[in-house]
């Protein structure tokens, strides 16, 4: 883990960086529904930041697209559902 709790996945996937995310996903012990302080996750942040060839790689890797994440309002939402 890096500040703030944001994992390399989850940097990864903020900067649609999708043949590091692979790798990493690949990589024993990967866990890709670790949360930021902020309860985001790396499938949140590949949809924040419009980058569907990450969030496909992530739902491979076996990320929960109904995994509840908050959002503004502090309502926990699906990752795909916040997403529309």
């Amino acid at each position: 883990m890096i500040s703030k709790g944001v994992s390399p996945v989850m940097l990864a996937a903020k900067n649609g960086h999708e043949m590091a995310l692979q790798v990493l996903v690949k990589a024993a012990g990967t866990q890709v529904d670790l949360t930021d302080q902020e309860g985001r996750t790396a499938l949140l942040y590949s949809i924040r930041h419009n980058h569907p060839q990450c969030l496909t790689a992530l739902i491979v890797a076996g990320a929960d697209p109904d995994g509840k994440i908050c959002c503004i309002s502090g309502e926990k939402l699906g990752a795909l559902i916040f997403s529309i």
